[in-house]
């Protein structure tokens, strides 16, 4: 019998351990291929499923990378704007004044794009350091643009002729985390988080991996929260090998909820986590494909607090 995962069963199956879970999940946005709107991600052959999903508090941001185009849905699921790109985006995200910051590491110049209205006001080409490729891009707490290779960020500082990417410690949060490890416990099969703050150092926490385990800090929320995805290996009846990932919540140390059976999508192979969101407010968004089923979706989960 083949592993089949139930919407409600494998999304909705959360551990209520404290006072902060996640409703069950509402479908906001359905995409199919034979939709008129030209939203359906779904194709055979080709790239699918967005390069990148982000949530506000009053939208959500979809980068898909086979359009080339930006899209912006209503936190109903409406589409109220898009944005089309002469060049392939690697990464997005935006500011505080709603202009979009898009990365293009593909081809050179490599370079980093500011929108503002519907048209580009901005454009800044870096050399990017030795064996770097730098395919993330977020904001810092306070408000620096920041490129991410590997985990590890870069601060963008400007050059004579192209700007210059400076190392700037590991994977920040948006909201108060500034610096972020994740590392194995001496001579235990744990792992610890560890994170600091413009202020100083968060409480560390220890992380139980599941077997084959490895854990990637997501952000932070406006509330101090820390999002940690698990992702493993695991094995279903019939004696076959999947990937499986999880979502862990913590504050102050101390662990609050978890979601698990969210399934990777295709994005998600090539893009560590990005088709996770987590607004401001630590409410939840998951960008899901359902290739046999011919259809994509995006998910919200409701933060109960």
């Amino acid at each position: 019998m083949r592993r089949t995962v139930s919407l409600i069963l494998a999304l909705g199956c959360f551990l209520v351990l404290s006072a902060f879970t996640y409703d069950e999940p509402v479908q906001v946005v359905r995409f199919s291929e034979n939709e008129a709107n030209g939203l359906g991600f779904i194709r055979e052959g080709a790239g699918h499923g967005p390069l990148r999903l982000l949530a506000s508090d009053t939208a959500l941001y979809l980068l898909a990378r086979l359009d080339h185009r930006l899209y912006t849905f209503d936190l109903r699921g409406m589409v109220i704007d898009s944005l089309d790109f002469h060049f392939c985006p690697g990464d997005m995200t935006y500011d505080d004044e709603g202009r979009f910051h898009l990365l293009q590491f593909r081809v050179q110049p490599e370079f980093v794009a500011v929108y503002s209205g519907g048209e580009e006001i901005e454009r800044r080409e870096f050399d990017p350091p030795e064996n770097r490729l730098m395919t993330e891009i977020c904001f810092s707490p306070d408000g620096e643009v920041l490129l991410l290779a590997g985990g590890y960020t870069y601060r963008i500082v400007a050059g004579e002729a192209k700007d210059i990417l400076f190392a700037a410690g590991e994977r920040p949060g948006r909201f108060h985390l500034i610096d972020t490890h994740i590392g194995r416990v001496v001579d235990f099969w744990e792992a610890e988080f560890s994170g600091e703050t413009s202020r100083g150092p968060v409480t560390s926490f220890k992380l139980d991996p599941l077997d084959r385990e490895l854990f990637q800090f997501l952000t932070d929320d406006r509330a101090g929260r820390i999002y940690i995805v698990g992702t493993s290996i695991q094995t279903d009846e019939e004696g076959g090998s999947y990937i499986a990932r999880r979502l862990l919540v913590f504050k102050n140390g101390k662990f609050l909820t978890e979601l698990r059976g969210i399934a990777p999508g295709h994005s998600s192979y090539d893009y560590a986590n990005h088709d996770i969101a987590v607004a401001p407010s630590g409410d939840l968004y998951l960008w899901m494909t359902h290739f046999s089923e011919g259809f994509s979706e995006i998910l919200y989960f409701k933060s109960v607090q």
